[in-house]
């Protein structure tokens, strides 16, 4: 299986991520893609917004994108995301607008790394994520005990932190870590996840 890299470069972070898109299968509609990108002029954007770059010509292997994505930096997110599965590009929405505004459109759909949104695995593993979270909240519907949903919420956290350790949620989830070491009563620890604005940040992403 082959992978070609997809850019972002992000002018309200002023950060660059680099995505490995899976080709195989995808060819179609990576090629597409890639015309639409490599024919876009974003000379008129302004404000907070993304351009992007896409190299269709190198292929490289699998296991040298799960290699590199090993390469564990940055700040709003990974330096590098490969993206595996189906990848859905919607053609329609470009042909339906000029060309002038394909560089906004661009924008729209893949701003602050949303390509692999696009991608029907990387989709499948965010609605386990929120399955999950949503149990926590199903348990407290069900009046089990605080210290099964202290529990639930260790194990989500520890599950999941990896992967959003280089992002913003990174010092809520070690928050609530640090507050479980230091022996924080159990009952505040699972109505603050649960209810307190601190942790807004982290529901607002999961929950919904």
């Amino acid at each position: 299986m082959y992978f070609i890299t997809f850019q972002e470069y992000n002018y309200k972070e002023h950060e660059t991520f680099v995505f490995f898109l899976q080709y195989t299968n995808n060819e179609k509609a990576i090629e597409k893609l890639a015309y639409y990108v490599k024919n876009t002029n974003s000379d008129d954007l302004n404000g907070d917004f993304s351009v992007f770059d896409i190299d269709i010509q190198t292929k490289l292997s699998e296991t040298t994108v799960d290699e590199i994505c090993k390469v564990n930096i940055g700040t709003f997110g990974p330096l590098f995301t490969v993206c595996k599965g189906y990848f859905t590009f919607d053609e329609s929405v470009f042909e339906k607008i000029g060309q002038d505004d394909w560089a906004l459109k661009l924008d729209q759909l893949y701003y602050t790394c949303r390509i692999p949104d696009y991608f029907k695995l990387h989709q499948e593993q965010n609605n386990i994520e929120k399955q999950e979270f949503k149990n926590i909240f199903d348990a407290w519907d069900r009046n089990e005990s605080h210290n099964d949903i202290y529990h639930l919420i260790l194990n989500w956290i520890n599950k999941h932190k990896n992967k959003y350790e280089n992002m913003d949620l990174s010092p809520l989830f070690q928050n609530i870590l640090n507050r479980m070491i230091e022996g924080d009563e159990t009952n505040e620890i699972v109505e603050d996840f649960l209810f307190d604005s601190k942790y807004e940040a982290i529901r607002k992403k999961f929950k919904n």
